[in-house]
């Protein structure tokens, strides 16, 4: 994953959670790139 700072983090673990949840499809003038969390992890929501 890229950081706010441009510097990269791995993802070391992952959970699968089998339950329904709504997500949403962002987008800020054409932009699918955003930051979430306070760890400032970029993510590319299309």
């Amino acid at each position: 994953m890229k950081t706010k700072d441009g510097s990269l983090e791995h993802v070391t673990s992952s959970v699968l959670e089998k339950h329904p949840e709504t997500v949403y499809n962002i987008e800020v003038e054409g932009n699918h790139n955003y930051f979430v969390t306070n760890s400032n992890i970029l993510v590319h929501n299309k």
